[in-house]
């Protein structure tokens, strides 16, 4: 594929940093709020709001792009349910004008959004099966979700099942990460044994991200790891990866937690549709963390 112009908005977040660490040689527009975007050289940075309309159609005007990547949201479910203003404004209401601005710039957008759309009362989920968010977060999610698809037949919209991977410091972790952390410290933990998903590396979707741009795919699309299994399962996998103590980590109910707002219990995925348009298998757990493991070795 010929190298491209394109946007991409959550640049510093866990899927960003994979992005850009997997990037094809394109010329990639880095969209950033406040978050600084470390280690990155040779691609150009825009500060932009993307709850602010007007900052949005500056960027557009001043520059061309063949494609967006729109990855940034406020992810954190219980600040959702908490401050459901900044929430809706964020995920959903950005997300439509992003999406308008992409069409009327005959720019291809490839939209983010995640397993908590459903309800988690099934055991596997398609993309035909219908969503049913339980809380504000998965609402906003789906809102955007409606607002690409609406805005032209020529988008995507990846459905990325719960991610792990190294985050750019001073992100917000994710499963691996404070597993990894706590374990080193000889901390116990207690982890759910109830909640299940297919845990998803982030170098795998980034490669969805990719394949959508250069295959030229568009529609739904649910990505995810290759093993369906619960959050003390998945733990354990990690300790067992990184050799750590397994024996710190011990399994409750998901109740046991003080939570803000509700959480699906089980939103696994069919990665069928995946495989076949996108042209690559799901990792297992343990390829995915042995991958990690690798890139830290690396990193010293």
């Amino acid at each position: 594929m010929s190298r491209i112009n394109i946007l991409v908005t959550g640049a510093s977040g866990l899927l960003g940093r994979y992005l850009l660490k997997s990037q094809r040689k394109h010329s990639l527009f880095l969209a950033k709020h406040s978050a600084p975007i470390s280690g990155v050289l040779g691609f150009k940075e825009i500060k932009l709001d993307i709850t602010k309309k007007g900052e949005l159609e500056k960027v557009f005007s001043e520059n061309s792009f063949d494609a967006c990547i729109h990855a940034a949201s406020i992810g954190n479910v219980d600040e959702c349910e908490k401050n459901r203003e900044l929430a809706f404004r964020t995920n959903a209401e950005a997300t439509e004008n992003l999406a308008k601005l992409c069409e009327e710039h005959a720019t291809k957008m490839v939209y983010t959004s995640t397993n908590a759309v459903f309800d988690g009362r099934k055991n596997i989920y398609s993309e035909l099966d219908t969503p049913k968010p339980l809380n504000y977060y998965g609402k906003t999610k789906l809102l955007g979700e409606k607002a690409v698809e609406n805005a032209s037949s020529e988008n995507a919209v990846l459905r990325l099942n719960t991610m792990y991977g190294w985050n750019n410091e001073g992100e917000r972790g994710n499963p691996a990460t404070w597993c990894i952390q706590m374990l080193r410290q000889k901390k116990q933990i207690k982890v759910v044994d109830d909640i299940y998903n297919n845990h998803l590396y982030a170098g795998s979707a980034a490669e969805a991200v990719w394949k959508c741009i250069e295959l030229k795919e568009s529609g739904l699309f649910h990505v995810a790891g290759a093993e369906c299994v619960d959050r003390y399962s998945f733990s354990v996998k990690v300790a067992e990866v990184f050799g750590l103590d397994s024996k710190l980590i011990f399994p409750v109910k998901n109740s046991f937690f003080k939570e803000i707002a509700p959480r699906p219990m089980k939103t696994c995925y069919s990665t069928e549709k995946m495989e076949k348009a996108l042209k690559f298998k799901p990792l297992s757990l343990l390829n995915g963390l042995s991958l990690m493991k690798e890139e830290e070795q690396l990193l010293h």
